[in-house]
């Protein structure tokens, strides 16, 4: 039997910025607009699943790709995730950072993530 461990996760105390822990929150919920969800909502049927592509990138764009991928967030990345678990699996890497409890990390990925939704609008409202 799963039990779900119900805790304050840190990043929620960590982030005291609204917007970026706003950002954060709805990365980790899939509130976002990335075309993995928003592919769902077309009517009168879906995208299919793996034809929901980053328009910079031509490849799936999931949290994945848009966190640890995606070519438009590269200089983001490079500014607010630095090497941060440079030697850690990928995928690892991915779950790492959305359970650190550690501070600094937690602001930093809240800040690459608000950024990196401000430049996808941006890139997003040019290019369609």
């Amino acid at each position: 039997m799963l039990y779900a461990h119900f805790r304050l996760h840190p990043y929620l105390s960590h982030v005291k910025e609204y917007t970026l822990r706003s950002a954060l929150t709805r990365q980790r919920v899939s509130a976002h607009r990335l075309e993995v969800e928003t592919g769902i909502w077309h009517k009168p049927r879906a995208i299919p699943y793996l034809h929901r592509k980053c328009i910079a990138c031509n490849k799936l764009e999931d949290v994945f790709h848009f966190m640890l991928e995606c070519s438009l967030n590269k200089e983001i990345r490079k500014r607010f995730l630095k090497n941060t678990f440079r030697n850690i699996q990928i995928y690892q890497k991915l779950f790492s950072f959305f359970t650190s409890d550690n501070k600094e990390l937690n602001i930093n990925i809240a800040m690459f993530v608000q950024k990196s939704f401000e430049l996808r609008k941006v890139y997003y409202c040019y290019y369609n």
